[in-house]
Parts: structure tokens; sequence; C-alpha cells
């Protein structure tokens, strides 16, 4: 839940008119917010909560093309996800799922199992 509200947070930050530059937000008030876009790769850091199996398709059938190491900090392509198979990970079960490249494979993680980096 806490991935999908970032996402939320930096559109209605944009929306009210603050300026978003380098991944820092800077508003007009004393305070500032560091947002979890990586501005030069147009993807959200995220930190993996366990040792996630990077597959080719939205599936847990799907063949796997590696593993994320628990407490990784790496890129995904956005935090809304991409519906696919149902998967059970990390205490939740769902079936939306996160593109990333890993390794320099293109592939896809179940959307549980990871946090935001602020």
């Amino acid at each position: 839940m806490k991935k999908k509200c970032t996402a939320l947070v930096v559109a209605a930050a944009a929306v009210m008119g603050t300026t978003l530059t380098s991944g820092v937000a800077a508003a007009g008030t004393a305070s500032t917010t560091q947002a979890a876009k990586v501005s030069t790769a147009g993807a959200w850091k995220v930190k993996a909560m366990a040792t996630l199996t990077v597959r080719a398709k939205r599936t847990t059938a799907s063949a796997a093309l590696g593993t994320i190491p628990e407490g990784k900090v790496f890129a995904t392509r956005d935090l809304n996800g991409v519906a696919g198979g149902r998967w059970k990970a990390c205490g939740d079960t769902g079936k939306t799922w996160q593109q990333v490249k890993w390794h320099g494979h293109k592939g896809w993680i179940v959307d549980s199992c990871i946090t935001a980096i602020f």
C-alpha cells in the first residue's frame, strides 16, 4: 500500500504546484520531501523485502530469469504495477506485478515484496 501511496503523493504535489527537481519535491514551505523517483532512469527506487524471483512473464509458472536478494535496492518501472497471474508471497496474495530490469533481463516480480525508498 505504501508504494502505491507514494505515486499518489507525487502526483498530488505536481497538481498543487510543487516543483520536482532531482528526486526532491521543493514546495513553498520550509519542509521538503524526497521522492522515490529516480530522475535519470524514469524509474522508482525500491527495496526487496524478501528474495524475489524475476520471471519472464507475469505468472508464477513462467521461467525464472534470476533472483533479487532480500534487502537489495533496485529500480522498477512504476509503482502501479500490471495485472497478471495470481501469486502468494510475503504474507499476501494478489495479481499485480512490477516490471524490472535485472542483470540485463527484463522481467516481472510480485508487487507485495517491495517497498519504495524515500
